[in-house]
């Protein structure tokens, strides 16, 4: 757009407040948008697998450790 002498305009986004029932916190999120897609899923899926991959290699570790 700018080597077309363009400019981009941000969309004005509208919020409304809302409260998660579970932890109490107020958040403001978009308009007509669900409240329960405010996160990646695929980050948290790889977060939770990196997680359990470094619980597991401990425990093999342990394990592999003891035999001789």
């Amino acid at each position: 757009m700018d080597k077309r002498g363009g400019r981009a305009k941000t969309p004005k986004m509208e919020t409304r407040q809302w409260k998660n029932r579970r932890t109490g916190k107020v958040e403001a999120v978009p308009t007509g948008i669900d409240p329960g897609w405010n996160y990646h899923p695929g980050k948290a899926r790889l977060s939770r697998t990196q997680t359990f991959g470094k619980e597991k290699d401990i425990e093999f570790r342990s394990i592999v450790g003891t035999i001789r």
